[in-house]
């Protein structure tokens, strides 16, 4: 019998994507970044084992198919369920990871020598930090330096490992390489590279603020006023990385995406749309000067 669980464990592992290794662990696939893995970035050294690293654990959604099916209703006109948006609380109960399941990677982090910098009401992922070496033994991994082109980048070399019971939980680990990462919509903002690691919360509270908009400076007088060769009437002050203003264009995110879920535009508040009241979350390599 204990053989034949044993069996039915490894199958489902095989099912998720996962690989066994050593005896009570599971390697995470597709982890180790394609410049690496081709040989195309070029190894230096190892990376500086105490500098520290910051890393969000994902958990695997348990519901991904409903959650998709329902996604897809949502902006289909005629489905019951058009426009019919979930609040937090229960989005959470109906598509997030279970709370024992987000726990238990909270204790095995912690127990493991990760520090858990930020938890999340969703439950898909836990952020945790710590130096380099306590990463490489954690994952079982090891971290360098590579020249990518013109810069020099750290990537680990190969799958992180987890223990089994994580095996279906986990499904990624964010942060072990510095090749991919965010980059800006704005020209600028494409080639600023950030500091690997910075000290400081993970996220903070921006200020709040409002006013009334100035229609001669609205992103469509910025069109037509790029598509007649004239100054732009928002004049830039940022050195061409992301105004204010900027926040308005799809340069920014994803127009066409936040319009047909009614997530922007709504500034009559009409029924069936989101409030007329919209929040932004700004994402940065460090500070932000709320004067801007």
């Amino acid at each position: 019998m204990k053989n034949l669980k044993m069996q039915l464990a490894l199958l489902l592992l095989s099912a998720l994507g996962l690989s066994t290794g050593a005896y009570g662990q599971v390697t995470l696939p597709n982890h180790v970044h394609e410049k690496v893995a081709n040989g195309s970035a070029i190894l230096m050294s190892p990376y500086n084992p105490t500098q520290k690293l910051r890393l969000a654990l994902a958990l695997q959604p348990p519901h991904m198919a409903e959650e998709e099916e329902f996604l897809a209703e949502l902006e289909t006109k005629g489905s019951p369920n058009f426009h019919k948006f979930l609040t937090p609380e229960e989005w959470n109960a109906r598509f997030a990871p279970a709370a024992e399941d987000e726990q238990k990677v909270v204790d095995w982090a912690t127990s493991q020598g990760l520090t858990v910098t930020n938890r999340f009401a969703n439950r898909l992922l836990v952020d945790a930090e710590a130096p380099v070496a306590v990463i490489e033994k954690v994952f079982g991994v090891a971290i360098n330096n590579y020249q990518v082109g013109n810069e020099v980048d750290f990537s680990n070399d190969r799958d992180p490992v987890l223990p089994s019971d994580l095996g279906g939980i986990v499904y990624s680990v964010v942060g072990l390489n510095s090749i991919d990462r965010l980059h800006g919509g704005m020209p600028e903002a494409r080639k600023a590279k950030g500091a690997d690691y910075v000290a400081g919360p993970v996220y903070g509270q921006g200020i709040a603020s409002h006013g009334d908009g100035d229609p001669t400076k609205s992103s469509a007088a910025v069109y037509a006023a790029r598509a007649a060769g004239l100054p732009s009437p928002r004049p830039g002050f940022t050195n061409g990385y992301a105004d204010p203003g900027d926040i308005f264009t799809s340069e920014a995110y994803n127009w066409d995406g936040l319009e047909r879920f009614s997530h922007c535009c709504n500034v009559h508040n009409d029924s069936g749309g989101s409030p007329a009241v919209s929040s932004i979350a700004l994402a940065t390599y460090a500070g932000l000067t709320a004067a801007m």
